[in-house]
């Protein structure tokens, strides 16, 4: 349904962002991440036509809307976008909101669309609504039906909940991940909240220093990062300082709490790790196992209490600092020693 390739994103000739593939099949949900000033916004308002890139290709299922010899006019992309405010008409109710992208249909032609997807958004019922008077949720689908109501196939959503309330918005992901699903709409979405993206994305792409990092699901991102800054900005981590070591023809790994086997399974680049190069580990919170009895000690220098839960943060003997994800009926404070041991379940190195 949408495919990316080679895209050159620049303002007054200086490149804000490079995309080198992305793709979606139809009725995918793709989500955008990444830090501010990273190119997100930027990258919707290419594939939508309000921006023109530098280079690259933009194709979709009708075929390319944009390549070095072709630039679609916005209107003629197939593509909806609803903005980080909606931007929803206040002065007009919420069918003429819907009504409002399909003036080349007649009146009965409208009225017909306008009820279908009113219908499947579940709010054929506040028809005569005005916004004013709908919850941030029910405005949002406001929105979603207006978008796809001139029967676009991809949706751009650009931060659909950054101004809801956050006891709302993961309700409202998994809501909105259980309509799209149910439109059968192919959607990509812009948001700086991971458990969003984790929550409603099929795939997610990592924008960071000008460039697309990684393309993939969640669970490769997390497990599998492709580079440090995408272990660093995905969850939650800390990376221990380790050294390669071959014992048998085996790769090992030794870092300040454990000798670690390299997986065969690892990518191509552990392969090339030679003997005595210094290397860092990626360590995830659930890495870290509580063992009062464990022979390696720690000492707590932060703690974050999470309900069933406390997120420590754990001092080395070698003044390395590692996360633990413990059970909260032991409560260890601050200065206390806490007895560790690295169990290690997906073996994440890096040069």
């Amino acid at each position: 349904m949408l495919a990316v390739r080679d895209l050159c994103i620049a303002y007054n000739n200086d490149p804000v962002l490079r995309v080198n593939e992305l793709h979606l099949k139809t009725g995918e949900i793709a989500c955008i991440l990444g830090p501010s000033g990273s190119g997100k916004s930027s990258f919707l308002h290419a594939l939508c036509g309000l921006h023109t890139p530098v280079s690259g290709c933009v194709e979709l299922k009708q075929g390319k809307v944009f390549d070095q010899q072709k630039n679609v006019a916005s209107a003629d992309r197939k593509i909806a976008m609803v903005f980080q405010d909606l931007s929803l008409f206040p002065h007009m109710t919420v069918q003429q909101n819907v009504a409002y992208g399909l003036h080349t249909l007649s009146k009965a032609e409208q009225a017909q669309r306008v009820s279908e997807v009113l219908s499947l958004v579940e709010l054929d019922s506040l028809a005569h609504r005005y916004p004013y008077e709908l919850s941030g949720g029910q405005q949002q689908r406001v929105a979603i039906a207006r978008a796809v109501a001139p029967q676009s196939e991809v949706l751009l959503m650009d931060e659909p909940f950054s101004s809801l309330d956050p006891s709302l918005r993961e309700q409202l992901a998994f809501d909105l991940r259980v309509l799209l699903k149910k439109l059968g709409i192919t959607a990509l979405i812009v948001t700086h909240d991971q458990q969003e993206a984790f929550a409603m994305a099929d795939k997610i792409a990592v924008f960071s220093e000008g460039v697309c990092q990684q393309w993939g699901s969640a669970y490769e991102l997390y497990h599998q990062p492709a580079n440090i800054e995408v272990a660093s900005f995905i969850g939650e981590g800390a990376f221990l300082q380790g050294k390669v070591v071959n014992n048998d023809g085996q790769k090992l790994v030794e870092t300040a709490l454990a000798r670690l086997a390299i997986p065969e399974s690892s990518s191509e680049k552990n392969e090339k790790l030679k003997h005595g190069q210094p290397v860092k580990v990626l360590v995830r919170p659930d890495d870290i196992l509580h063992r009062d009895h464990s022979e390696h000690k720690a000492i707590v220098v932060q703690r974050q209490f999470r309900g069933a839960h406390i997120m420590y943060t754990l001092a080395l003997a070698n003044s390395e600092e590692v996360l633990c994800l413990a059970p909260s009926h032991h409560d260890h404070q601050v200065g206390e020693a806490f007895g560790i041991q690295l169990d290690v379940q997906h073996m994440v190195v890096f040069s």
